[in-house]
């Protein structure tokens, strides 16, 4: 079972791959189509009911034309960042 955390963690990611996407003015079904993912498959990511690898990570940032980096790069709020 998943914690709390993980899982507003899974839908912070898939808002904000939904708005990626978006920005980009892609559909769902470009994305599968450059991505070769099920239609469903990234239905569930963008409605956070999924969790991804890396792999996964990497193939939709290429399908979106961005560096897989920028798929990670949201708030994250309830995590506590460590003291330097």
């Amino acid at each position: 079972m998943k914690h709390h955390r993980e899982k507003e963690f899974i839908k912070d990611f898939s808002k904000h791959l939904r708005l990626l996407r978006e920005t980009n003015s892609l559909k769902q079904s470009d994305i599968t189509a450059k991505s070769h993912f099920e239609f469903n498959a990234i239905s569930k990511i963008e409605k956070g009911e999924r969790d991804v690898r890396l792999s996964t990570i990497f193939a939709i940032a290429k399908a979106l034309n961005v560096h897989p980096i920028q798929l990670l790069d949201f708030e994250v709020n309830y995590i506590k960042k460590p003291l330097l």
